[in-house]
C-alpha cells in the first residue's frame, strides 16, 4: 500500500518542483507572457503607442513634448501640470464598496484633462501661496491634443490656441 501511494506522491512532488502545479501557476503565467510579447510589439509600432499604453503619465508626456516643441510657454520652468479627473466621486464610491473599479476606469478613459498652472517661488515670480491656472488641455487616446477656449467654454483643436494667441491673424 505504501508503494502504491509513493509513486503518485513522487510524481506530484516532481511536477510541483518543476513549476507544473494546480491553478495558481496559470494565473502567474499570463503576466509573464504579455510582458515579453508587449516589449517587442510596442517598440516598432509607435503609431499604436498612444492607444496601447494610454494613461496619465503617457498623456502628460505627449502634452509636454508638444508644448516644448511648439515653444508655447517662454517660462516653462515655472509651470506645473496637474491632471484634472472626476475621480473624487469614484474614490468615494470605492471607499464605500469593497470592489475597487477606479483603476480600470482611469486606464480606459478616452481622454485625460490637464491644467497648466503657474509655479510660484523657488526662482519663479509670484505668491508661493497661489498656483493659478494658465491653460487647460485635453489629451485624447488617439494622441490628439485639445485646448480649452475660455471664450467658447469648450475644448477646441490645438491649432486654435495658436490662432487665438496671435490675434486671429494666422
Amino acid at each position: 500500500m505504501l508503494k502504491s501511494i509513493g509513486l503518485p506522491a513522487a510524481l506530484a512532488l516532481a511536477m510541483l518542483s518543476m513549476g507544473c502545479g494546480p491553478a495558481a501557476d496559470p494565473a502567474a503565467a499570463p503576466p509573464q507572457a504579455p510582458a515579453t510579447a508587449a516589449a517587442p510589439a510596442t517598440a516598432p509600432a509607435t503609431g499604436d503607442a498612444p492607444a496601447a499604453a494610454f494613461d496619465e503619465t503617457r498623456a502628460l508626456d505627449m502634452l509636454e513634448t508638444r508644448l516644448a516643441a511648439d515653444h508655447v510657454y517662454a517660462d516653462a520652468q515655472c509651470l506645473q501640470y496637474a491632471a484634472e479627473t472626476d475621480a473624487e466621486p469614484a474614490a468615494a464610491d470605492a471607499a464605500a464598496s469593497p470592489s475597487a473599479t477606479t483603476e480600470p476606469a482611469a486606464s480606459a478613459s478616452a481622454a485625460i484633462d490637464f491644467a497648466v498652472r503657474e509655479k510660484h517661488g523657488d526662482g519663479c515670480p509670484g505668491d508661493p501661496q497661489t498656483a493659478p491656472v494658465r491653460d487647460r488641455y485635453r489629451v485624447e487616446r488617439s494622441g490628439a491634443i485639445l485646448w480649452y477656449d475660455v471664450a467658447e467654454g469648450d475644448f477646441v483643436g490645438y491649432a486654435q490656441r495658436a490662432r487665438d494667441n496671435a490675434g486671429g491673424m494666422l
